[in-house]
């Protein structure tokens, strides 16, 4: 089957932990939002593929982390804090 190619952007509360994002998508850049708390995601996804939850974690500086986020992908430091995709599990240890 053909894969349909985008990129999409997905606005991401940061009070928030899970979004729906393709099957695969790979997110490109996180840019923060001027007025609000949030971050603007932009991924390249497969638009024909089944959506599937995707996780994310804000994380002031300083504040403890369990150990697991060393396999975490940072995306973005903003507002003395810093924006993590991680695992379902992880994403609940906060």
């Amino acid at each position: 089957m053909q894969k349909n190619t985008s990129v999409y952007r997905y606005e991401f509360k940061l009070d928030s932990k899970k979004i729906q994002m393709p099957e695969g998508a790979v997110v490109l850049e996180a840019i923060p939002s001027l007025k609000e708390p949030k971050v603007h995601l932009y991924a390249m996804v497969d638009t024909t593929a089944p959506l599937e939850d995707r996780y994310f974690v804000f994380v002031k500086t300083g504040e403890p982390m369990p150990e697991k986020m060393w396999d975490a992908r940072h995306l973005l430091s903003l507002m003395g804090g810093h924006l993590f995709e991680v695992s379902a599990e992880l994403a609940f240890q906060f």
